[in-house]
């Protein structure tokens, strides 16, 4: 059995029509008035440049080393995170899933993104693309905080019995909405004032590992980390799909750099989003020299930033086991947009 877990992003929800990036939540909290004051000035100091939700966890590190008022920090950024869970429950709502069910076009995609996204992996070696095609167990581990990718799933899975047969169900390693959805840090060693890092509220309310393990009152092994990190052991195939691999998430990718080193049959691959490429499957890229120098570029590009996030040092010798690691340039997968209800 070809055992593959996928890792989904915020960039899955973007790509199927979701206004869910941080500009959008920024631009919809700039218009309410909340009682916190405290939280919009933190909100504005915070954030107010920032591009993506990557940004935004950084900068709550690079705040929280300056500021003066730990507890008054504290509580505002939970404020924040509570207007995050509103905007996103929002978000869930406007899908009209009504529309979803009549539309078999939307599911029969979905579906077929998933049976098939082995063909979109240009250098998989055939053998391996084949055996994954007649032999593979799909699991989902997601780092957004919306339903929306586990509703879809339930969807196929109840029209399709091949889908049903090769796939187990969603693990949100965040959080989801009303269910205390997690943003902040990786480790306690991103806050950059060391002063601050011995700080017992700090640790429990911005480091996303320790965070979780309060709200779910669990106890060392039962977390949703620990769950992937089980089921790591067994994969031999890892891809990453709407992420944007942060520094923020760094525990992840060193469990998943350590997967991919121990195992020798490991396959890592990441698709990734270029905006100066179209996505366009009638294109021969393979024909292709700008394509093929873009994608070169882009290979080693996050290659390097996937290393350097999981703290992993590859040298030389790491060459041959590098052909594994796969990095897949605007594949056509999960070609659709939901329908949304009238605001």
């Amino acid at each position: 059995m070809n055992n593959t877990i996928f890792i989904l992003g915020n960039g899955f929800d973007l790509a199927i029509g979701k206004k869910t990036a941080y500009t959008d939540f920024y631009d919809w909290y700039k218009k309410r008035v909340l009682d916190n004051v405290d939280a919009n000035i933190l909100m504005h100091e915070l954030a107010g440049d920032l591009a993506t939700w990557a940004d935004f966890e950084i900068s709550i590190s690079d705040y929280i080393s300056h500021c003066n008022n730990v507890d008054k920090y504290l509580k505002s950024f939970g404020c924040i995170v509570k207007q995050l869970n509103n905007y996103l429950k929002k978000e869930c709502v406007l899908v009209d899933w009504e529309k979803v069910h009549k539309d078999d076009s939307i599911i029969q995609e979905f579906a077929q993104s998933l049976q098939s996204f082995e063909t979109h992996i240009p250098t998989l070696e055939t053998p391996t693309r084949f055996n994954i095609q007649n032999d593979k167990r799909m699991q989902f581990f997601l780092l957004n905080y919306t339903d929306t990718f586990d509703k879809l799933l339930k969807i196929a899975i109840s029209q399709n019995s091949v889908l049903e047969d090769t796939t187990s169900g969603s693990t949100w390693l965040h959080g989801k909405v009303d269910e205390y959805p997690t943003t902040g840090i990786g480790t306690i060693e991103q806050v950059i004032n060391e002063t601050l890092r011995d700080n017992e509220k700090i640790n429990k309310v911005l480091v996303k590992s320790e965070y979780r393990r309060i709200v779910e009152r669990s106890d060392s092994g039962s977390l949703p980390y620990d769950s992937f990190r089980r089921k790591i052991r067994d994969a031999s195939m890892v891809c990453i799909y709407g992420s944007s691999i942060a520094e923020t998430d760094q525990p992840l990718w060193e469990i998943v750099s350590q997967w991919f080193f121990g195992n020798p049959r490991a396959q890592l691959v990441i698709f990734v989003y270029d905006e100066k490429i179209p996505i366009d499957t009638e294109v021969n890229w393979n024909e292709s020299t700008e394509f093929a120098a873009r994608e070169q570029k882009n290979l080693k590009k996050v290659q390097d930033m996937f290393f350097q996030r999981a703290k992993q040092h590859v040298c030389e010798n790491d060459e041959e086991k590098l052909k594994n690691f796969h990095v897949v340039m605007n594949a056509p997968l999960f070609n659709f947009k939901l329908p949304r209800k009238a605001e």
